[in-house]
């Protein structure tokens, strides 16, 4: 592997058709373990199969997908993934954190789903004990 001396905003990554990294980003090294040497070092599982489905076909237009990411930070982050291909036949990508704002909207929503469901037992239960009388 060998390290990509450009300043990038991004983390960058370029692969070979087998998923071998053959360069990377000071982002990427920081971001990702790198040790593998290979993409299926620091993508999902589900993640890879996504990956080979939807862009491994090289083309002259770039692709945009989701991934999970198995960052040095977390186990499992998701990222918005841009792929080219280049006319060496290496896939070119670049690495963007989905942004966390949503989860905390997740949080409130998973919590009024919580409430509601709480709320309907107790009506059910209500209407049992009234249905007895």
């Amino acid at each position: 592997m060998q390290y990509f001396d450009q300043p990038l905003p991004l983390a960058f990554l370029k692969a070979d058709r087998n998923g071998k990294i053959v360069s990377y980003s000071g982002i990427a090294r920081e971001s990702f373990d790198l040790s593998e040497g290979h993409l299926k070092g620091i993508i999902d599982e589900e993640s890879i199969e996504k990956l080979i489905q939807y862009s491994w076909e090289p083309g002259l237009d770039p692709v945009k997908l989701e991934l999970n990411m198995k960052t040095r930070e977390t186990p499992l982050s998701l990222f918005e993934v841009h792929i080219q291909w280049d006319s060496e036949d290496y896939a070119n990508m670049l690495f963007l954190p989905k942004d966390s704002s949503n989860e905390n909207l997740m949080d409130k929503l998973m919590q009024l789903q919580q409430r509601l469901s709480s709320t309907d037992f107790e009506l059910l239960e209500k209407k049992k004990s009234w249905s007895r009388c």
